[in-house]
């Protein structure tokens, strides 16, 4: 095992013991895109744990929504390779409904809720009670700047949330990593990550959102911690209350 797995492995089991994200008996449905994050959240809780116990079970779901570039039959090579129990859903209608023109939602939107919606419907059949997302560090932090540029409120990702009274965990063991150590692990262990082309992946909010972190991070090599540790720092005695009938700005004169 390399230096770089120890690290991502001993960052995952961290957030996995500071959220209480895994308990024993669970069954856990990986969601598997293919991408760098997906596999290396496969690769790592599959592997060797260290301070977490193996007394869970692993299923991986590709929903293969029909992106261009995507390749499932790779992914099928590679859960088998791996030995861990599979299955890959066709639904290649997703990126078809994303992409049409009489669709008035942004791609990214539809694209994700539809995979979403399968992802539930596969995790109960499967007899799962664990969903665990690749989300990373950088996605939590983007996810909070996008919600507070665009949907005008301070929310982010959380690294465990109870859905459907409690019937179903979503779980981002991730929750402390940096994409940039995701990808290099990802290329050091040569993951098989699929090079899906979806036209719309460069012209959104959270690209715009990425870069302008990146900018931050390179002006100021402590912003980005900063931001992910102000989440956990919230002093609501300084932040404002919404004024009575609701708020309203002035126009730009």
């Amino acid at each position: 095992m390399t230096a770089l797995e120890r690290h991502l492995r001993k960052w995952m089991e961290k957030a996995v013991q500071d959220f209480g994200l895994i308990a024993p008996g669970d069954r856990v449905c990986v969601a598997v895109s293919g991408g760098k994050d997906s596999l290396a959240l496969l690769h790592l809780l599959q592997g060797p744990l260290v301070d977490v116990t193996r007394d869970f079970s692993l299923t991986a779901v590709h929903v293969d929504a029909g992106i261009p570039g995507s390749d499932a039959s790779r992914l099928e090579s590679h859960f088998k390779s791996l030995g861990v129990d599979f299955v890959i859903v066709p639904a290649r209608h997703i990126f078809e409904a994303a992409m049409a023109p009489d669709n008035k939602k942004r791609p990214c939107f539809l694209c994700a809720r539809l995979r979403r919606r399968i992802l539930f419907e596969t995790a109960h059949e499967r007899g799962c009670n664990v969903i665990a997302l690749a989300h990373h560090r950088d996605d939590v932090m983007e996810t909070l700047l996008m919600n507070m540029f665009y949907n005008r409120e301070i929310s982010a990702m959380v690294p465990g949330q109870e859905m459907f009274d409690g019937g179903l965990r979503m779980i981002r063991p991730l929750y402390y990593i940096r994409e940039r150590l995701i990808a290099r692990f990802a290329a050091q262990a040569r993951l098989p990550v699929l090079k899906a082309q979806c036209p719309a992946e460069d012209h959104t909010r959270r690209k715009f959102v990425k870069d302008a972190l990146a900018h931050m991070e390179s002006v100021d090599p402590t912003a980005a911690n900063n931001l992910f540790r102000s989440m956990f720092r919230i002093y609501g005695d300084y932040m404002p209350k919404p004024p009575t009938g609701g708020l309203k700005l002035p126009r730009d004169f």
